[in-house]
């Protein structure tokens, strides 16, 4: 079994789903939680993820897991792996980016998922997500390291 915490868009649930694992879990706070659902109906895998809406801390799992991915240490059993184990967050002021609905086309041919509810999500929401070393305005700054 998989714990995906902070699940966002559920691609880190849904992969090892695609992929062979026999289940999986998914935690989000966020409005997006319903979205998520969808997609993973859409995409043939309702029933194989488990979702909870709520802070992880909250949040009682059914049984141990396998592989946590990105989340709290506190799901793992004694010697279990936490991928990532920490995260930069950086900004820059950028000139232009790439709008998720540009992300999507290399996504679906390398995953095989389908993300059509995303979406129309996104489709409501202004913001760019990824930009090319030379879009960038200024250097990134390093706002803060997050140890998992």
């Amino acid at each position: 079994m998989v714990l995906n915490n902070g699940t966002g868009s559920g691609l880190l649930a849904m992969l090892p789903c695609r992929w062979g694992s026999g289940g999986g879990y998914a935690i989000e706070r966020g409005h997006i939680l319903g979205v998520v659902r969808e997609l993973a109906r859409h995409n043939g895998l309702e029933g194989r993820i488990e979702f909870f809406a709520g802070h992880s801390t909250k949040v009682e799992l059914p049984e141990w897991v396998d592989l946590v991915v990105v989340a709290r240490r506190g799901f793992l059993p004694k010697g279990g792996r936490l991928l990532p184990e920490g995260l930069d967050l950086c900004a820059a002021p950028t000139a232009e980016g790439v709008q998720f609905s540009d992300l999507v086309g290399p996504l679906r041919g390398e995953t095989g998922l389908e993300f059509g509810p995303l979406l129309d999500l996104s489709s409501q929401v202004s913001r760019n997500l990824w930009a090319e070393a030379g879009d960038l305005l200024v250097s990134p700054g390093c706002l803060m390291y997050c140890d998992l």
